[in-house]
């Protein structure tokens, strides 16, 4: 998990890719948002925020013109960008674990 003191945004606009095709979006997506107490080492504490943290690459349709037009996609689409982040996190993990490890794992009928 990511810790930060500043209160997280739940989608953040990296940056832009431009290919000969289409316009992708570089979004960091962080779900999972906690707040939590932390104890300084001078009796005292303060708040941080932990959260999960993933970078998807998302495609923008070709009827976005402006950039009113780009956050208001954003805005409605947020739950799917949110699922896909999940979602392409997960896939990483599994991709990560050795395939012996992932075939002990596999039930034998």
């Amino acid at each position: 998990m990511t810790r930060s003191m500043i209160s997280p945004d739940t989608i953040w606009l990296r940056k832009t890719e431009l290919t000969d095709d289409s316009l992708f979006l570089i979004l960091r997506v962080r779900s999972n948002i906690q707040q939590v107490t932390i104890e300084n080492g001078d009796g005292g504490s303060h708040t941080e925020y932990e959260y999960d943290e993933n970078e998807i690459r998302y495609p923008v349709p070709d009827s976005v013109y402006t950039v009113a037009d780009l956050q208001n996609l954003i805005a409605v689409e947020a739950a799917n960008i949110n699922q896909k982040s999940v979602r392409e996190k997960a896939w990483k993990k599994i991709h990560a674990r050795p395939v012996e490890e992932m075939r002990k794992t596999v039930v034998k009928l």
